[in-house]
């Protein structure tokens, strides 16, 4: 099944411009979605594996995600706008945002041997920190707190927009007290760089868990290295749980802050998000988000510009087979045929329904008129029944001097179918630190468990904005 007959299957007026993503778990698509009075927008559609939503526990987390990000309304959070089951099909409807992800910022730069300026990422810190407090601060639509801890925070799962805004993504593993599936013992999902040592040991973990990997991503960004290195798995947890971390190499200016959030204990760190971002408030000298957005545009703006390009060539496209042919071609277009009297079809009529529609109105007026003014009085109307004397229905004949009207053709409704600013100037990267390696890993720790390392995450990565 195609996405296109997916979204027909979930009653969505979409249009599928083109794959943005796939990965392991799901498959991301780039859509217009379409609605009443001209309506469009551009959103980003996760589809999980068929094969994978079969899983109960799957699906259940896929739900679980869905479920938790859409009551989460914050500009510093990408939106979950719904979710939709077609047959098996799961479909996560995001909104879209023109950016990329942290780990392909920080990436290009180590490969520059550059690293973030300091007030850029100070910058993206601050709108993280703004994200994650509004996260964990959520409530349900009766007002009781929801109780969610992200468990993910890294450079994967912070999209930098083309705006100069940083927005939490990618809730696949968050925990919430209203969550419906848990994450089974002895199975550590997330990001091993980034945990806090008790989401590690498999304690119960709250926001100053999230607060902790938020200030070992900040750490990255101003120093070019990670906070955590080792040649294994088993090394790097060790000098995590250790808590024996080197901050000298993190600016003066930043340091006490990223020092108190990542302390081994967390009664010792920023309780919540929202002191991590009124401290790094206090160290002022953040970047404006124009300069922000400038940046991005220095290393991304050919990719972003082809992208909108893209965007604008398929539209065109689809538009274009809507017209020429009278209906949709949903193999060429990639849109859900749409029902009559739906939203999509009222703003898709083709050329030769157009034609039509008036010639049909005017036969079927005039032929009624034509008939009420020469039907014999007190006859009954033609599509009138009466029943016989043995209880079958016998249709009423015209009368001899009448004529049959013939039937009038009707016509169906056809299917539907910045201102440039200065970029601040790239710090160098210390040769004596690694460059940075932004994969991701999902990890079971217990060896008693078939203690095992994979590849690929078991949430619903990958992001939904770039190329993994």
């Amino acid at each position: 099944m195609s996405t296109s007959e997916a979204f027909a299957l979930a009653g969505l007026d979409c249009q599928v411009l083109f794959e943005l993503a796939s990965g392991g778990m799901a498959t991301v698509s780039l859509a217009r979605q379409l609605g009443d009075a001209g309506f469009e927008r551009l959103v980003a559609v996760k589809r999980v594996h068929r094969h994978l939503v079969e899983d109960p526990e799957v699906f259940a987390m896929a739900s679980d995600e869905a479920r938790v990000a859409a009551l989460v309304r914050h500009p510093n959070v990408v939106s979950v706008i719904g979710v939709h089951d077609a047959r098996g099909e799961l479909l996560l409807i995001q909104e879209y945002v023109e950016g990329v992800p942290l780990s392909r910022l920080l990436r290009l730069l180590a490969e520059r041997g550059a690293r973030l300026p300091v007030p850029v990422a100070l910058a993206i810190a601050l709108d993280a920190a703004k994200g994650l407090a509004a996260t964990h601060d959520a409530v349900d639509l009766r007002g009781e707190p929801l109780a969610i801890v992200h468990r993910d925070v890294s450079p994967q799962n912070l999209l930098v927009g083309a705006d100069g805004v940083t927005r939490v993504i990618d809730f696949g593993i968050a925990r919430s007290e209203r969550r419906m599936t848990m994450t089974r013992t002895g199975v550590l999902k997330g990001k091993l760089p980034y945990m806090a040592p008790e989401q590690i040991e498999e304690q119960t973990v709250d926001r100053r868990a999230d607060v902790y990997a938020l200030a070992a991503v900040l750490f990255e960004m101003v120093t070019g290295t990670r906070a955590f290195e080792a040649g294994d798995d088993s090394a790097l947890m060790a000098k995590i749980l250790s808590g024996a971390l080197d901050f000298e190499p993190v600016p003066e200016l930043v340091r006490g802050v990223i020092e108190q959030a990542m302390q081994r204990s967390p009664a010792a760190r920023c309780a919540t998000a929202n002191e991590f971002a009124r401290r790094l408030r206090e160290v002022g000298g953040a970047a404006a988000e124009e300069e922000v957005a400038a940046l991005v545009a220095a290393l991304f703006g050919e990719e972003l510009a082809a992208r909108r390009a893209r965007i604008a060539q398929r539209i065109a496209e689809c538009e274009e087979s809507v017209e020429t042919t009278g209906a949709l071609n949903p193999a060429k277009a990639q849109i859900k045929p749409a029902t009559a009297g739906s939203p999509a079809a009222a703003h898709s009529i083709g050329s030769a329904g157009k034609r039509l529609l008036p010639l049909g109105l005017g036969l079927g007026l005039f032929a009624a008129g034509w008939f009420f003014a020469n039907r014999p009085t007190g006859q009954p109307l033609p599509n009138e029944q009466a029943s016989g004397s043995n209880g079958e229905s016998s249709r009423l004949e015209f009368p001899q001097s009448a004529e049959p009207l013939a039937p009038v053709a009707r016509t169906s409704d056809a299917a539907p179918s910045a201102t440039a600013m200065p970029v601040l100037a790239l710090e160098p990267l210390p040769s004596t630190r690694s460059s940075v390696n932004s994969s991701s890993r999902s990890l079971s720790i217990r060896p008693s468990a078939s203690a095992s390392v994979s590849g690929t995450r078991t949430d619903l990565h990958p992001s939904p904005y770039a190329p993994p």
